[in-house]
Parts: C-alpha cells; structure tokens; sequence
C-alpha cells in the first residue's frame, strides 16, 4: 500500500507556505501527519521514518519547519533529543517542534532537555491540529524576522547564500 505523496518540488516564490520535514518512526503516524500538514497548506517535503538521513535531508530539502517526534527507536526519548540537537547545529535557523505522547509533556525534566536540545517547543502528539497551527506560527515568525532584516530573506532556508 503506497503512503501518501511527498510533495517534493521547490518552494514557492518567498516561502509562502512551511516547508515540513517530517521524522516519526510509526508509518501510520507518519501518514496522518503527512495529511494533516497538507490539509493545513504546508508542504512536507520529506517525511522520515529514522533520524538516520534527517541533516542529509535538510541540506537536500531547506525545511523552513523541522517536527520530530522525540520517542526514536530503540534509543528512544534520548536518541531523539541528541537527532534535536544534531538539526539545530546543522540548520539554526529552522524551528524543531518536538512531538512527544501527551503524558510525557508534563514531564518538566523532559521539556527543560528539549529546550537544551534547541527545540522551540514540546507538542504532545495526539494533537494533530495543534501541530499544524505551530508549524504555521513557527514559519510566519521566520518570514517576519526575515522581513525585518531590511526584506532580505537570505537567512531563510533554501532562499539566498546559504
């Protein structure tokens, strides 16, 4: 059975749309995030199932919004907080929203590691509509800055000297 398309083409002129890289180890997950994203106007660009090519793929794909959900097996929590860590050293400027199950976003030891590991925020990851809405806040946050920067948007990935 074939998964959901990946829309892999190239941005829109200016970035008008998120660019998602999607790395969620269950293929079911994977594909009901893949959809929502896309009913919510983003663009998934890639969608992984290990983190094992995930900064292979945002050099190839410039994401403009990285979500990751942080139970990566078989290192689990851990091993998706050190793939955290490996993406924002890698694209600094690309927002990660971590994904986690809702029981453990109460776990402040976990957020305070997450946020060290350099993601924005800690989602629970039954609330799919949430985060579709946080993928759009991330990216329109990124366009802002970028036009605050005197409209230049060689910052953003995948546009200009990067």
């Amino acid at each position: 059975m074939e998964g959901p398309r990946i829309d892999t083409a190239a941005a829109p002129a200016g970035l008008d749309v998120p660019r998602v890289l999607l790395i969620d180890p269950d293929q079911h997950t994977r594909a009901a995030f893949v959809t929502a994203l896309a009913a919510g106007g983003c663009q998934v660009v890639a969608a992984l199932r290990t983190g094992l090519t995930a900064v292979y793929a945002v050099r190839q794909h410039r994401p403009t919004v990285i979500v990751l959900d942080l139970d990566l097996r078989p290192a689990g929590v851990w091993g998706g907080l050190a793939l955290a860590a490996a993406l924002c050293k890698e694209a600094p400027a690309v927002p990660v929203l971590a994904l986690v199950r809702s029981e453990l976003t109460e776990l402040a030891e976990l957020a305070e590691r997450a946020t060290r590991a350099g993601a924005r925020r800690l989602l629970p990851k039954e609330d799919v509509d949430g985060l579709v809405t946080a993928v759009h806040a991330e990216h329109a946050a990124q366009v802002q800055a970028a036009s605050l920067q005197g409209g230049s948007r060689a910052g953003m990935p995948g546009v200009g000297g990067r």
